[in-house]
Order: C-alpha cells, then structure tokens, then sequence
C-alpha cells in the first residue's frame, strides 16, 4: 500500500446555505411527489370500494399525517439525512456529539420545522435568520439540539 492511502478524513465543516437550499429543494420536490402520489392511490381505491366521503377524509389525513413523518423523522433519527440531504451531501447530527440525532431529537426538530414547512414563507424567513447564527443553525436546529454538517466524500479506491 503507497504511503498515505487512504488518505486520513477530513474533519466535517459547517453545511454551506447553498447545500441547505438544495437539500431543502430536493426534499420538497420529494415530499409533493410522494404526497400526489398517494393522494391518486387512495382516490383509485376509495372511489371504486364506495367509500364514502368521511371514510376518504379520513384516509387523506392520516396521508397528511403520516408521510412527513415517515420521509423526515424516521431517516433523520436513524441516519441522520433525508434523501435530500443524502443527494447535498449533508447530515444532522447533535449539536454536541456530533452523532445522528435519534426520534426524540428528531422529532422535536420536526415539530417546528413541520409547521415552518407547511406555511412556506416563514420557514424562507427562519433559514434566513440562520445565516447569521454559529454554525448556519435554524430554529429547528435549535429545538432539536442539532445542526447540519456536510458529509466529506469518501475517498476512491484505486
């Protein structure tokens, strides 16, 4: 083996507002499509069974319900991305052990980053205000005792 190979790690930094943004877009563009996408499987199941509007209702909801938390608690607290953070090559990890955040941190990091989301123009506003704050950290960051480090590229075997 050459001297030096592999090469040692570098040391995490900060994740950038660009790589934020992105993860941020891709995870939005992600989370419509799997919205729309169940929204037309429960109307092709509901509408054919009969189902009455009450029974469709509550069927959209629990759709509403469940699948951000599925797309962004459950990967966050397991490995520290969603897809969108896995396609910026970033990752949560806790403000100080520097480890993925786990369901209690995660989960509190979503219940304000959920609303924040949903309303569109104040979570704009809130990852604004990070730009100013040490280590780019957002309201939710804060409330989940987390922060978004960029995940350094593995290096190729030769």
């Amino acid at each position: 083996m050459p001297w030096g190979w592999p090469p040692p790690p570098r040391p995490p930094r900060v994740a950038t507002a660009g790589e934020r943004f992105l993860a941020s877009f891709v995870d939005g563009f992600a989370i419509s499509s799997l919205f729309y996408g169940m929204f037309l499987a429960g109307a092709v199941v509901a509408f054919p069974l009969g189902l009455s509007d009450d029974a469709v209702n509550v069927l959209l909801w629990v759709i509403v319900a469940v699948v951000p938390v599925a797309y962004w608690v459950v990967p966050t607290a397991v490995w520290g991305r969603s897809f969108g953070k896995w396609m910026a090559g970033t990752r949560v990890v806790t403000a100080h052990e520097g480890r993925p955040p786990g369901f209690g941190r995660s989960s509190l990091r979503f219940l304000v980053f959920g609303p924040c989301w949903f309303l569109g123009i104040p979570a704009l506003v809130l990852g604004l205000i990070a730009l100013g704050q040490e280590r780019h950290r957002t309201v939710w960051d804060f409330a989940g005792g987390t922060c978004v480090l960029t995940v350094p590229p593995r290096p190729r075997a030769r």
